[in-house]
């Protein structure tokens, strides 16, 4: 009996083309449903659902402005596909990894050459956006959408709504499950916007959950906002607790030992020497 090594080239060929081609459904299988499911929404083109103006179809800008009121007058149920959508929107990863590619927000780059005179319609577009992204509380990472919102109201002049939306969203986490990240990037966001005052009586509220949690990066956040609001006390507390926690790891890995040590100069230089030991003694046992 031949073998397929001895077989004339044009009868083994065929084999061959056979044996490649079954092996196909086989590596085909491997693929998740949830791969099928992203793929499928990835390749979903909802918008627009009628077609455009020709003045808004070849108009980058008022086609983008025109599919963001869009999003915001849908129903509050959503589709997954248009909530994805929202993400490319409104957030950018400049320093995304690979598999990942670094991508810049398509309101970012918009912002940069937004006709003034157009302004307070995207700022109209925003607040029913908002209002949009508010409901959407089974998205795991509305913080994120709202905190990139603030920023662009900011952008616009907006500080009031900024502010709004901020505290807003802050006392919407008060009334869930705590979820110490949230608090973590919405307290970052109030700080860096200078929004503090705005969600100052909420701070207390927050104190017992995070406390009970220990989570490092809504700590230092706490306090950093106290320090803002003109509370030193209580942001010194919440600096020396994070110094003595026995988690010289945990403050590595998040990287936030430049911030403690520079909120605390700046609050008590004179103390700062027992805060360095302590927080010495911590990252030593760690390394």
């Amino acid at each position: 009996m031949l073998s397929i090594n001895t077989l004339p080239l044009f009868f083994a060929l065929p084999l061959l083309s056979q044996i490649a081609i079954s092996s196909i459904p086989v590596q085909a299988q491997t693929l998740s449903c949830q791969d099928y499911q992203a793929a499928d929404l990835a390749s979903l083109q909802w918008y627009p659902a009628q077609p455009l103006a020709q003045a808004t179809a070849i108009d980058s800008t008022a086609r983008l402005l025109d599919e963001l009121s869009a999003i915001a007058a849908l129903p509050n149920s959503a589709d997954p596909a248009v909530r994805n959508r929202l993400f490319p929107l409104l957030v950018s990863y400049p320093y995304a990894r690979p598999p990942a590619s670094p991508h810049i927000a398509e309101v970012e780059q918009l912002l940069k050459d937004l006709p003034t005179h157009q302004q307070p319609q995207l700022v109209a577009i925003f607040d029913r956006l908002a209002t949009k992204i508010e409901t959407l509380s089974d998205e795991p990472n509305r913080d994120v959408l709202i905190i990139n919102l603030a920023k662009y109201y900011q952008q616009l002049g907006q500080s009031d709504r900024a502010a709004a939306l901020l505290d807003r969203a802050i006392q919407a986490e008060l009334q869930v499950p705590i979820n110490n990240q949230r608090f973590s990037v919405l307290l970052g966001m109030v700080l860096e916007l200078g929004h503090s005052e705005t969600i100052a009586t909420a701070l207390p509220q927050m104190e017992p959950a995070i406390n009970e949690r220990e989570d490092l990066l809504s700590m230092l956040a706490l306090a950093q906002n106290y320090q803002a609001v003109g509370n030193s006390e209580k942001a010194l507390a919440w600096l020396d607790r994070l110094a003595q926690l026995q988690g010289g790891e945990r403050i590595v890995q998040t990287g936030i030992q430049t911030g403690m040590v520079t909120t605390y100069v700046k609050l008590n230089p004179g103390r700062t020497h027992t805060f360095l030991y302590n927080l010495g003694e911590v990252l030593e046992a760690f390394t």
